[in-house]
Formats: structure tokens, sequence, C-alpha cells
């Protein structure tokens, strides 16, 4: 396995770890609520920067097809500004 592969994983393990321990302690009761539950989001922004995300992947990808390679630059930098947001 590559270095990449080992750390995803490992963060995602983490990640679903964390959110069982917080559900173990009582303090999240519904699925929706773990969305945001870190910093209180309002769901509507959590759902804005959501959807931005899907966007920017799915321009990335025509983008990518369309062999525009500074544009699909931005199109990635938009994902990951999202995904940094969330």
């Amino acid at each position: 396995m590559t270095v990449i592969v080992i750390f995803l994983i490992f963060s995602g393990v983490l990640g679903v770890l964390w959110v069982g321990a917080r559900d173990v302690r009582g303090q999240l009761d519904h699925p929706r609520q773990r969305l945001g539950a870190q910093h209180q989001a309002a769901q509507a922004t959590v759902d804005a920067l959501a959807m931005g995300f899907i966007a920017a992947r799915v321009a990335f990808i025509g983008l990518y097809l369309a062999d525009q390679a500074t544009l699909r630059s931005l199109a990635w930098f938009a994902g990951i500004a999202a995904s940094l947001a969330l």
C-alpha cells in the first residue's frame, strides 16, 4: 500500500471512531446532528458547502474531459476549499 492509501484509511477510521465516541456519550441523538456538530454550523450552511463541493467535482470532471488544465485546477481548489470549510 502506498502512504496516501494508509493515511486515508487511518483518517477515515479515526473520523468514525470520533463520531462513534460522541454518540456513546449521548450528545448526538439524530444522524443529521452529526453534520456540523463540531462547530454548531447552521444546516443551510453545511448544505450549501456540500452542494458547492459536488458542483466543483462535477466541473472538475467536465474540465478534465475538455482538457482545460487551468480551469480544472481552479475547480479542484474550489472543491478543496469547500471540504476545508465543512
